[in-house]
């Protein structure tokens, strides 16, 4: 039998019986719900909150490293441009100083 409005005035106490220990049965559950929850809580809070201090620190490195590599990476392309251009150099050098040993032989130059 259903609960409705003509069954409660009837006064059929069984069914209000049910609907009231239904009632309490989902109350009991509720409790015994955030009672675990409110348990567990204390330790899922410290987890989130480790996770979130990890989370900052590991941001903060990357941060920190992205820097370190963008100062690094300045240097690394001012060597290699030096160094490309000491490279020619040497190769300008070179070619002078054949030019020259040619030049002093009287012999035509050979290109």
């Amino acid at each position: 039998m259903r609960w409705n409005a003509t069954t409660a005035s009837q006064g059929n106490g069984s069914s209000i019986a049910r609907i009231v220990s239904g009632h309490s049965r989902s109350r009991a559950a509720a409790y015994g719900a955030r009672l675990l929850i409110s348990t567990n809580c204390p330790s899922l809070r410290d987890f989130r909150l480790q996770i979130q201090h990890t989370t900052v620190d590991r941001d903060e490195q990357v941060r920190k490293a992205t820097a370190a590599i963008d100062t690094i990476s300045e240097s690394r392309i001012r060597r290699a441009d030096l160094s490309l251009s000491q490279e020619r150099l040497n190769e300008l050098h070179n070619g002078l100083a054949s030019l020259r040993r040619e030049n002093d032989r009287g012999e035509p130059a050979v290109t």
